[in-house]
């Protein structure tokens, strides 16, 4: 896979500061989601709270009283997403609800928009991962719904849309 690999972490180790970014805690302390919401939702458009921007990522680090992202940490974004199919609650759903929780996967997840991406990019950090598939917003981002995961098929700071088959460089640890 290169030299930015997962395979190198896993067969060195590494360490890093952990930053875990309660996006579901931030958006209801500002009013974008129910009180009683557990997840963000997935999102529709561009405007949706189901996108993680940079300067959402800058509000949750100030909200959660964390020091500036630096190089070589690694960000863990909770969306509640994860709770749909947690171990805990699976084993226990039945058969319907166990069909709700892949109907709602399915639909798409919620996570970083590309500006998020762009902003930790710049940041240098080592590793990202959520409680989502890819981390990304889809199918909607703050572009729209013309590139899903934008994070894996945009290279930070490019203008520039990878095309199937190109590589480039990777935010996301997924």
């Amino acid at each position: 896979m290169g030299p930015q690999g997962v395979e190198y972490p896993a067969e060195f180790g590494f360490v890093c500061r952990l930053v875990v970014l309660d996006a579901v805690a931030y958006k209801k302390s500002k009013g974008l989601i129910p009180a009683s919401a557990e997840m963000l939702p997935i999102p529709k458009d561009p405007k949706s709270p189901g996108i993680v921007t940079a300067d959402d990522v800058k509000g949750i680090m100030k909200m959660e009283g964390l020091s500036e992202i630096m190089p070589g940490d690694c960000v863990a974004l909770h969306t509640g997403q994860g709770n749909s199919w947690s171990n805990d609650r699976y084993k226990t759903m039945t058969s319907e609800q166990r069909a709700a929780a892949r109907a709602i996967f399915a639909q798409g997840e919620p996570g970083f928009g590309i500006s998020a991406c762009e902003y930790m990019a710049s940041r240098d950090i080592a590793l990202e991962m959520g409680d989502t598939s890819a981390n990304d917003a889809q199918p909607f981002g703050e572009q729209g719904n013309e590139y899903a995961v934008p994070c894996h098929t945009r290279p930070p700071g490019s203008s520039r849309y990878l095309e199937p088959g190109e590589r480039g460089h990777q935010v996301s640890g997924g």
